[in-house]
């Protein structure tokens, strides 16, 4: 059950964030601040959820690096 929560645990933790980084957008950039910090948020947790693409992942059977065996 500990693999279930992960995927919440992040999304929980970027909703916490979106609150300041909102604040602060809006506050020194008005609306066109807001859109980058919200495009921001909405970016990082598409790459987040990505991650479990098939297409995303690395080939089977391929070495991390040149360095490995």
């Amino acid at each position: 059950m500990a693999g279930r929560s992960k995927p919440l645990s992040t999304l929980t933790f970027s909703l916490v964030l979106a609150v300041p980084l909102s604040a602060i957008g809006a506050s020194t950039a008005h609306t066109g601040g807001l859109v980058v910090a919200w495009l921001g948020i909405v970016a990082v947790n598409a790459v987040h959820a990505a991650r479990n693409w098939p297409w995303f992942s690395r080939r089977p059977g391929r070495a991390d690096s040149d360095w490995e065996a």
